[in-house]
């Protein structure tokens, strides 16, 4: 026998010994970064982005064509704050410091090449939440549903911001990591990952409802270490707020005379300024987004809101069946999620990141994936989800806001 064949049997008999969970997430990983990344070229080859729009710093031709087609809208931000920091008071202490100090502590060990390590930081985490989702689906339910789950998440057309250069992919990851913890009732792991998904996102945040939820369920003693987990995420982003107060840029105010008195600290002043950013009631969100279609029409920006609306009642029809499922903190943190994507809008585009920031939902894409036992509901969900996918990642290429 060759060496390489004895290769290639010793690799396929260690692959077979691997648990189920990482298999079928690194097929689903794989494959999804491959299809998009050829999608990239095809689509970029069909018409090229504007060359007016920012460019990063490529070092080879294999560079500008599996790294620079992702390096859109918010990318810019991150990789900027992996470089220099939040020393400067434009706007960039909406983005929350996980990431960019991952990608920072890899690029350095990759003699500075950022758009590398950024792109190695989010697909780790992505790698990481399809095993997670289906180690976490399998506990409750089977192998069938769990597969269905992942590949349900991967169909959601809004999954490419998992692969690119954002926050998301973390974000996903480390609450999926909170819950595998509090229902394997690890509660100082519990504390450490949503101290980690708080510095990853804002909507972290909700991630305090299910651990309290569950903290109480599960009657944890109230004079032990256990409370640091419910404390973790208040802690966390106290001591941010101080940070940014306190090394680098500005102080965060509070607008008492709001209803999110408490929350306002978080929008820091050139958060709101660069950004016209702004937080409102749930059905104010929705009604700002339904009056945003006539003022949009006959613009090819009409599509995204309608999309975003679209997702939104998506999301409003199954929410409400999380309460099937074995957990109810599933149901409290998705209806959280929801929620406060609703209060946090921009007056142009009041729904813009609402679908994006639903990847985290998790517990719907366990719904949709029991749905699938059903022949129609499944074409649908792989039909609709295929085609928005490759409409939204093709917008997303020719550096149209979606997200």
């Amino acid at each position: 026998m060759t060496q390489v064949a004895a290769f290639a049997v010793s690799a396929s008999r260690r692959w077979a010994e691997l648990p189920q969970s990482v298999r079928f997430g690194t097929i689903v990983f794989v494959s999804t970064r491959l299809i998009y990344s050829i999608w990239a070229i095809f689509i970029l080859a069909l018409q090229p982005a504007s060359a007016e729009a920012p460019q990063p710093v490529i070092h080879n031709l294999f560079e500008n064509w599996l790294f620079a087609p992702w390096y859109r809208w918010d990318a810019v931000w991150f990789l900027k704050i992996a470089q220099e920091g939040y020393a400067v008071a434009d706007g960039r202490s909406a983005y929350y410091p996980l990431y960019p100090f991952l990608t920072r502590i890899i690029g350095d060990l990759l003699s500075g090449n950022y758009l590398l390590s950024g792109l190695i930081v989010s697909s780790l985490a992505t790698w990481g939440a399809l095993i997670l989702l289906y180690i976490i689906t399998n506990q409750h339910f089977d192998q069938v549903v769990a597969r269905r789950a992942v590949i349900v998440l991967s169909l959601y057309p809004f999954y490419v911001f998992n692969l690119i250069y954002y926050a998301d992919s973390l974000l996903l990851f480390c609450s999926l990591a909170t819950f595998y913890m509090l229902e394997n009732k690890r509660w100082h792991w519990v504390g450490f990952f949503a101290s980690l998904a708080v510095l990853s996102k804002l909507p972290g945040l909700v991630l305090l409802a299910p651990i309290a939820w569950e903290f109480l369920v599960q009657r944890r003693r109230w004079l032990s270490t256990d409370l640091l987990a419910v404390l973790a995420i208040p802690l966390t982003i106290g001591i941010w707020t101080l940070v940014l107060r306190f090394i680098g840029t500005e102080v965060a105010l509070t607008d008492f005379s709001s209803p999110f008195s408490l929350l306002t600290p978080i929008l820091t002043p050139s958060f709101q300024k660069t950004f016209d950013a702004a937080m409102v009631w749930p059905w104010q969100g929705l009604i700002l987004g339904i009056q945003a279609i006539p003022l949009l029409w006959g613009r090819v920006l009409v599509l995204k809101v309608s999309l975003d609306l679209l997702i939104v009642l998506i999301f409003t029809l199954i929410i409400p069946f999380t309460l099937k499922l074995p957990k109810f903190s599933y149901f409290i943190y998705s209806l959280g999620l929801y929620l406060m994507n609703l209060t946090m809008v921009m007056p142009s585009f009041p729904l813009a990141d609402f679908p994006r920031r639903m990847l985290v939902a998790f517990p719907v894409f366990i719904i949709l994936a029991l749905w699938m036992y059903n022949n129609w509901a499944n074409r649908i969900i792989i039909t609709v989800g295929l085609f928005l996918s490759a409409l939204v990642s093709a917008f997303l290429l020719w550096w149209v806001w979606v997200g």
